[in-house]
C-alpha cells in the first residue's frame, strides 16, 4: 500500500474512502496519521482496533502492534 511507499496522505485518503475498513485497514490508517504527526487521529484508530470484539488470529497480532504504537504516544 501507499503506507509502505511513504505516501501517507494518499494512504489516508484511500483508506478513509473504504466503505467497510477492517481492523488491518484501521491499524495502517493509524500508522499513517502517526507518520503525518496527527497523534490524536492515530490514537483514535489504534483504540478502535484495540477495543474491537472481533475474535480471530489477525486481531491478536494487530492488538500487539497497536499496543506497541500506543506506548510510543
Amino acid at each position: 500500500l501507499e503506507n509502505k511507499s511513504g505516501n501517507y496522505a494518499k494512504s489516508i485518503e484511500m483508506t478513509r474512502n473504504l466503505k467497510n475498513p477492517d481492523l488491518e485497514d484501521k491499524y495502517y490508517l493509524g500508522k499513517a496519521y502517526l507518520q503525518t504527526g496527527d497523534k490524536i487521529k492515530a490514537k483514535e484508530f489504534f483504540n478502535e482496533v484495540k477495543e474491537s470484539k472481533e475474535d480471530f488470529f489477525q486481531s491478536a497480532l494487530l492488538w500487539t502492534k497497536v499496543n506497541n504504537e500506543l506506548a510510543k504516544l
